[in-house]
């Protein structure tokens, strides 16, 4: 589950640790009449804030991709609880040495080897990321021998900046809100100032 402190403190680091622990999200360009594409990812082993994917040239998606297009990366935490869209500006990369060192075995099984005409490999540079984790509490168990998790109705929603040099395009902001409700004998508050997505109770 997505830990709330870390949630507030270091959310970042948390994003990195979720995308660290699933192994594929849906990717799509911004604009785009295509569906979002399931993808797997890989980070950046320089650590910096960037994606890789390895896609096939005869799919849509890279036929919409262009010289280069703005995407989002839609991703599920493991446990279900902890969602996030990441944004940023999605290319491809020829550099033969970057493919040689994002190459593995998944890859391997979808295209013939490195030299296979079909394969490209798409470079993600990360602008910024909007996070919604689902918290959950005990209600009583009402006869039952133990409580049951009882999830809020919806995630709070906040933005990611990362922690990079480079300034997302400008958009319009969400104003911030406050909304209380009260759902099996608690409380939630959600204290919203989104960018990308709004949450309303």
């Amino acid at each position: 589950m997505g830990h709330t402190d870390k949630t507030e403190k270091q959310p970042e680091n948390q994003l990195w640790e979720q995308l660290g622990k699933v192994h594929a999200g849906m990717l799509g360009i911004e604009g785009s009449h295509a569906h979002l594409q399931p993808m797997g990812h890989m980070k950046d082993k320089d650590g910096a804030p960037r994606l890789w994917f390895f896609t096939s040239r005869a799919g849509d998606l890279f036929r919409e991709l262009g010289a280069g297009s703005h995407a989002h990366f839609c991703v599920v935490g493991k446990d279900q609880d902890y969602h996030a869209c990441l944004m940023g500006d999605l290319h491809e990369n020829r550099d033969p040495l970057r493919l040689d060192e994002y190459w593995n075995d998944v890859a391997g099984a979808w295209f013939n080897g490195k030299n296979d005409p079909d394969l490209a490999l798409l470079e993600f540079d990360l602008l910024d990321a909007a996070y919604g984790l689902r918290r959950a509490t005990r209600c009583a168990s009402h006869g039952r021998s133990k409580p049951r998790k009882i999830p809020t109705r919806s995630p709070t929603w906040a933005p990611v900046r990362m922690s990079t040099s480079r300034r997302p395009r400008d958009r319009p902001r969400a104003r911030k809100s406050t909304s209380h409700t009260s759902y099996c004998g608690f409380t939630v508050a959600n204290k919203v100032g989104v960018r990308i997505f709004s949450v309303s109770i």
